[in-house]
This record gives structure tokens, sequence and C-alpha cells, in this order.
């Protein structure tokens, strides 16, 4: 989609946009999902023919990170992405990813590199000398480090969603109580 969309005709620029973003988002959100599973993963930097030989191999778990990131970031400045559904589209586009999605995503991102499961001194699990082989590299399931400015790149990041909220009518909130009561 986003290599091609492009050539789509008749279709409006915010549209194409806007799919973009999305495109963006589920592609960050899929990688995401296997990176707090498995730590440094294969990366598609582009879509490849059927046939076509892919080389990357597995990527450490910094450049996963830095990866899902980089398509959040294409995302959020998709400029037709965005920022919620208006109530009379809600009918048509209920359900679709927005740039408020990318925005959660990568503070969730940068929450989870921050943690202790991929930033501490040690990784969470070491290899035995009898599973090691050519082919381990303990940077996949850690970042080989403890990086304490980590977390203030995730509060960066959750301050850029409130700010972009708040800008835009704080569209998503709590619900509040309207009694002190249960």
């Amino acid at each position: 989609i986003i290599e091609n969309i492009d050539r789509v005709p008749k279709m409006d620029e915010n549209e194409k946009s806007r799919i973009r973003g999305e495109a963006y988002t589920i592609m960050a959100s899929r990688y995401f999902d296997a990176f707090r599973n498995f730590g440094g993963l294969c990366l598609a930097r582009k879509a490849y023919a059927v046939g076509e030989h892919f080389e990357g191999g597995r990527s450490t778990a910094w450049e996963t990170v830095q990866f899902i990131d980089s398509l959040c970031v294409c995302a959020i400045n998709e400029p037709g992405y965005i920022w919620n559904i208006p109530d009379a589209d809600i009918n048509q586009w209920s359900g679709r990813l927005t740039r408020a999605s990318a925005r959660a995503l990568r503070a969730k991102l940068w929450m989870f590199a921050a943690s202790p499961l991929f930033n501490d001194d040690k990784p969470y699990m070491e290899y035995t000398p009898d599973k090691v082989t050519e082919f381990t590299n303990i940077e996949h399931v850690w970042f080989g480090k403890k990086d304490a400015s980590l977390w203030n790149r995730c509060l960066e990041a959750c301050n850029d969603f409130f700010n972009e909220n708040a800008s835009n009518g704080n569209y998503y909130s709590l619900i509040q109580p309207a009694t002190q009561d249960e």
C-alpha cells in the first residue's frame, strides 16, 4: 500500500495520506507485538516481490525499537492522517486507526524499551554454553546495557500524545464519575 497508493487514480491526496498513515501504524503495531515477545526481529524495510531474496537476518532489540519508532513517526507525519474519527464519519470509519493510535503506540513502545525487560544491567535470559551457536547474539533479547535516559524518551512520547490530544479538544479522556459512589 505504502509503495503503490500514489498509483491509484482519482483518489484524493488526503485519503491516500490517511491510508498510508494507517498502514504505517498497522505495521508498527504488528512489529511491536512480536518485539515484546521475541526482542530483535527480521526487519522488512520494503515490499518484496515473490521469489525475491531477503538477506536482512535478525536485528538487535535496539535496531528493532528504532525501526518500530520510525514507522510510528512516518504515520504521525502523514498530513492526511486524522487524530480521531469525526462523528459524521463514525459509521464508515469506526474501528479504523488514527494518528492518536500511532502516538499511543509510540509511547507504549518506549515504555517497553525503557523497562528492565530490555533495558537492564543483564539480560532477562542468558544462553547456556551448550545452546550458543554462531547465530547467537545476546543483544537480540536486550540492549546490552542499562540506559536510564530511555525513560525520558518514554516521557517525551507520552507528553507528545497528551499535548496533541489537548490541541485536538481532549478527544481521548477517562470517563469521570458523576457521583462519589461505586
